[in-house]
């Protein structure tokens, strides 16, 4: 089942569920698209001008590049779902294989139309190739969305000591606004 993931329009970055936690970037590749990628991540990168931060656009179900909000996260225009799809953020279109569903759980996915965002051939390194492929559940496949909050269960097993710290801190803040939202329902 698809879930909110996110506020609209609230910066986040993408890491891998991966050892190195890396994040998805994006380099310009041709007028069409930017490559997406795995990249170390900048503690720097700068959400206007960046190439590792991402906006949530709930209106059109889509990951849109911070810095240009016209480009979303998606496969390569015209190539539908296919398996080993290269993912780029190109000009937004209104297109299926633009709208991303979310999928929470202990490996949280990024999904378009039923495929996965994936790291390729589950090498975790700076530059490789983020691609579509068949789910399977893997590490390579699993995703850590930090920014906002949510429930981080990735982080539980990560051994990056800073994805840990943030996990706790969420988790607590999540359970803070579920009691909050819990108090507010109308008792029956």
């Amino acid at each position: 089942m698809a879930a909110s993931y996110a506020s609209d329009g609230q910066y986040f970055k993408i890491h891998s569920y991966l050892k190195g936690h890396r994040v998805i970037g994006r380099k310009e590749i041709h007028s069409t698209g930017q490559r997406v990628y795995l990249k170390d991540n900048d503690k720097n990168d700068s959400k206007t001008k960046g190439n590792q931060w991402w906006v949530l656009d709930k209106r059109t179900k889509s990951i849109r590049a911070a810095s240009d909000r016209n480009r979303a996260l998606s496969n390569l225009e015209g190539k539908g779902n296919k398996y080993a799809g290269t993912m780029v953020a190109r000009t937004w279109k209104s297109q299926t294989n633009q709208q991303i569903d979310f999928y929470p759980g202990k490996k949280q996915q990024l999904k378009i139309e039923g495929a996965c965002i994936d790291v390729y051939g589950n090498r975790d390194r700076d530059g490789e190739k983020i691609i579509l492929w068949k789910c399977h559940n893997g590490d390579n496949q699993a995703w850590l969305i930090s920014g906002f909050g949510g429930d981080f269960n990735a982080a539980d097993k990560a051994k990056d000591t800073e994805a840990k710290e943030f996990a706790e801190k969420e988790k607590k803040r999540v359970a803070e606004d579920k009691k909050i939202a819990e108090a507010k329902r109308p008792k029956v």
